[in-house]
């Protein structure tokens, strides 16, 4: 019912504060408990509510573009008329999109200019009825730190140049900071904020990552900033995921029906929240699904303003990870292939990943190779020369051939400018004050890194990109004083380093005659030893000395290894390192026979062996791969690949999953990548048909990718042998100052407890590019110790000894290190046979119950070199 009028009165003006100008149509809502009414600022700014009764008021001012205000504690007696004068405004933003507030009336209010009389109305804005309307909120999804960025915007001739910003979904303060530069070099720059807001808010605290398994809590954070109590109705939906319980974890609250603290099986709640207050309500979340994310949605709904955000968590399986590989091709006009994949009986088939591939000429195998490259999740020296030389060999060679590039190649090769601009940057912040490179920044100066990143910058200067000179013949230098001044480097690394210096001569016109024969004659007596042969094969070609090219050449096809119908190369011993590799050796025996035309099968039989050593669409690691695009590249510019005209068929049991058509027209595309459902798969035996029918060649991999549980409490230990520890970390007053004490670790811990993390791993051989990748327990987040070891000062721990806070901050015993969502890796560049240790430190967070998978050594090149821990089961409880 309407409020009998009274004979007061309210009135006022609003200003820009900056401009001192008057804001016209700015909303006025006038609030007396329950009881509202509204009006809008004429052209001079001014509003005026009257007849009016006594008692106490609130204004709330609102206006696009403008901060809004709110006035409490108006008290007015009776005939009183209150001027409360100007009401300044701020403004939010003058250039970019204003924010657009809601605005809903209720039906009695009455909205008047400012001459007409104002009646309060009993019924909440937006209330067509009773208090259980509620407002349909908007799902708030898309979250980012940064929404722009326009490096070149050229103004009209008038001076002025508009950008089209869409806001996310982030309730926050922006800033845009907008710089200038003129063609007369004159510069300016300009630095606004805008607001993005609301009345009601629900906010959701979620963990980076969940595992297959967990149980975690969910915190949910109602705020009411509305002009008074609210009913709201919040609610939490959670896709493959079930909601355990939810119950209010907030002192003094009460649901509808008047039970505090109340817990509940449901997914809704209703709940009184008084304004300018908010509430918690915790949902007990399990994670039953092997999928690749869930889905959390909460909502806050209420008859004036709504809110609803949505979430999505990363879903890691349970288990270690184990990979299977398998390939086949063939030229036959009619063919059948066979396979049979095995997923052992405990396995959940849902968990398994089974990915085909099929291509009729090695350029398709070559493009699948390279989006593996530039996915790769790590950014050392070797992997950022990998990730775009490659590409800019394989587009010089599609360029060559007149592909017919399709979209995707032709996206990749129109981003390649911008590719290889970032990877220079990047390869240019790595090289060390000698000049060389190392692993990653902070290991030493290494002849193998320093060699390859010549090599690659003389590839990239010969493709015609631009390389910083400097840099460069900084890089020529050291390399020829490591091989000048070290005594102690292996035949290997210097056949490398002189292949290496021949591609960066020729590209400088700088041949160093004397050096190359020297370490040829003395490199060359070693003539088992395919790589090195390789490697001398290739660069005598570069120095036009035809004799020595001779001689590798006939000692390669001396060394040749048949393997059924495949031929191989390898070294003269085996290790785990980039010498004398078999995959890289061959790779480079294949492009040091190139042109032999009296060796043409040979070499098809080694192409043939390098696409059998393919794990999925790749090799086992960077290195390997890019050394392979090397020569495939080099190989498919003198194949007969580039005419097929077949079909290709696939089931799995029985079950169509490819029928395909290879001509031409496809030639040059990506090869067909194939996801099977697990609905297709059992446990057990897997039949895979391949069917081939007309003329041309069809190459065929598979990747199946399964976790296994069995694992979890059997560690691999043949090669690397892990132990994983937690503890507490108190901190304790000793004198004048602060020092840390470990202390035993019960496997369950409160938010905000600091847990120190200790990985000792026994090494029994010594390796190189030694990698360990540990786990972090999901609602955990790794401490930032910044200056290093300057926060920790831990008894007994010899990296947390002494407080260090000049720089050179480093003490670590490896290369490099690297934080992710779900994990901590640790790099070793050159690890010794024994004992090694690795710690850091983690902060509890959000409650739950999580399985913490085993910690992987492995070999970076080598992955199949590696060994686990056992995993553990951490609990975070208030």
């Amino acid at each position: 019912m309407r409020e009998e009028a009274g004979k007061s009165s309210i009135k006022g003006k609003v200003i820009d504060e900056l401009s001192d100008n008057p804001i016209k149509d700015a909303e006025i809502i006038l609030q007396k408990g329950k009881l509202r009414a509204s009006t809008e600022s004429n052209n001079n700014g001014e509003f005026e509510f009257n007849e009016l009764s006594d008692g106490t008021y609130s204004i709330i001012i609102k206006a696009p573009n403008y901060e809004s205000k709110r006035i409490s504690k108006i008290i007015l007696s009776r005939n009183e008329t209150k001027n409360l004068g100007v009401v300044l405004l701020s403004p939010i933003e003058r250039i970019h999109y204003p924010i657009r507030f809601h605005k809903s009336y209720d039906a009695l209010s009455l909205r008047s200019v400012v001459e007409e009389k104002v009646f309060m109305a009993e019924a909440p804005i937006g209330g067509l009825g009773t208090e259980e309307k509620f407002i349909t909120a908007q799902v708030r999804s898309d979250f980012r730190d940064a929404i722009l960025w326009e490096p070149t915007v050229v103004t009209n001739a008038a001076g002025i140049a508009r950008v089209k910003i869409k806001y996310p979904d982030n309730l926050t303060t922006w800033r845009s900071t907008v710089r200038v530069v003129t063609t007369e070099t004159k510069v300016g720059q300009n630095i606004s904020k805008t607001i993005t807001r609301k009345d009601l808010i629900v906010r959701m605290e979620v963990p980076r990552y969940l595992r297959q398994k967990d149980e975690v809590t969910i915190s949910t954070i109602v705020h009411n900033y509305l002009s008074e109590e609210k009913l709201t109705k919040i609610s939490f939906k959670a896709k493959n995921a079930s909601v355990v319980k939810s119950f209010i974890n907030t002192k003094g609250y009460e649901n509808e029906a008047g039970n505090q603290n109340k817990k509940s099986n449901t997914n809704e709640w209703r709940i009184k929240i008084p304004k300018n207050s908010e509430i918690r309500i915790d949902w007990v979340i399990n994670v039953k699904n092997p999928t690749h994310e869930i889905v959390l949605t909460a909502e806050a709904l209420t008859n004036e303003e709504s809110d609803a955000v949505e979430m999505k968590i990363p879903v890691e399986p349970y288990g270690v990870e184990m990979v299977e590989s398998d390939i086949a091709s063939t030229s036959d006009y009619s063919d059948v292939i066979e396979k049979t994949i095995l997923i052992p009986k405990n396995i959940d088939v849902r968990n398994v990943k089974l990915t085909l591939t099929t291509s009729p000429s090695l350029a398709a195998t070559i493009l699948g190779a390279l989006d593996d490259l530039i996915g790769y999740p790590y950014g050392c020296v070797e992997q950022t020369m990998s990730r775009f030389l490659p590409t800019i060999l394989v587009a010089n060679v599609f360029h060559d051939l007149n592909a017919p590039l399709k979209e995707g190649t032709r996206h990749r090769r129109a981003e390649l400018p911008k590719m290889v601009s970032a990877g220079l940057k990047r390869l240019y912040d790595f090289q060390h004050n000698d000049g060389g490179w190392g692993w990653w920044t902070n290991d030493k100066t290494h002849p193998f890194m320093t060699a390859y990143v010549v090599y690659g910058l003389a590839l990239t200067k010969k493709a015609g990109y631009q390389v910083d000179k400097t840099i460069f013949e900084r890089g020529i230098e050291n390399l020829k004083s490591q091989l000048k001044s070290t005594n102690d480097l292996d035949d290997d690394t210097r056949a490398y380093m002189i292949y290496s210096l021949a591609f960066a001569n020729d590209e400088m016109q700088k041949f160093d005659y004397d050096l190359f024969d020297k370490e040829f004659l003395s490199l060359s007596k070693n003539k088992e030893n395919s790589y090195i042969n390789a490697l001398l094969a290739i660069a005598s070609k570069k120095y036009n000395r035809k004799e020595f090219a001779s001689i590798s050449t006939n000692a390669l096809l001396k060394t040749a290894i048949r393997e059924g119908n495949s031929i191989y190369w390898s070294g003269e011993d085996w290790k785990y390192r980039w010498q004398e590799d078999k995959v890289q050796t061959t790779a480079l025996s294949v492009r040091a026979l190139l042109g032999n035309t009296d060796q043409t099968e040979l070499i098809e039989k080694a192409v043939r062996w390098l696409l059998l050593q393919r794990r999925g669409t790749s090799w086992s690691s960077t290195k390997q791969t890019a050394m392979v695009i090397f020569a495939l590249t080099d190989y498919l510019k003198t194949s007969k690949e580039l005419d097929p005209n077949f079909s290709a068929a696939i089931t799995i049991n029985d079950e169509p999953v490819l029928n395909k058509f290879f001509t031409k027209e496809n030639l040059f595309e990506k090869e067909s990548k194939i996801v099977v459902d697990s609905k297709y798969l059992k446990s057990g035996e897997n039949r895979i048909k391949i069917v081939k029918h007309g003329e041309g060649k069809l190459y065929y991999s598979s990747q199946t990718k399964y976790y296994s549980e069995e694992k979890l409490d059997d560690p691999i230990t043949n090669v690397f042998e892990i132990e994983r520890s937690y503890y507490f970390i108190k901190r304790e007053k000793e004198g004048d100052s602060f020092i840390h004490r470990l202390t035993k670790f019960t496997g369950k811990a409160n938010p905000g407890d600091e847990i120190f993390v200790r990985v000792k791993v026994k090494s029994k051989n010594s390796q190189e590019f030694f990698m360990l990748e540990n786990p972090i327990p999901p609602g955990c987040e790794v401490v930032k110790e910044n200056p290093p070891l300057a926060d920790y000062f831990i008894q007994n721990e010899i990296n947390y000894r002494d407080r260090i806070i000049e720089p050179p901050y480093w003490r670590w015993t490896y290369a490099d290190k690297e934080v992710r969502d779900e994990k901590v890796a640790f790099f070793v560049t050159n690890l010794n046979k024994g004992e090694i240790e690795f710690t850091y430190i983690l902060r509890a967070q959000i409650p739950g119950k999580y399985n913490v998978m085993p910690s992987i050594a492995s070999l970076m090149y080598y992955p199949e070199v590696r060994g686990t821990s056992k995993f553990d089961r951490f609990e975070i409880r208030e």
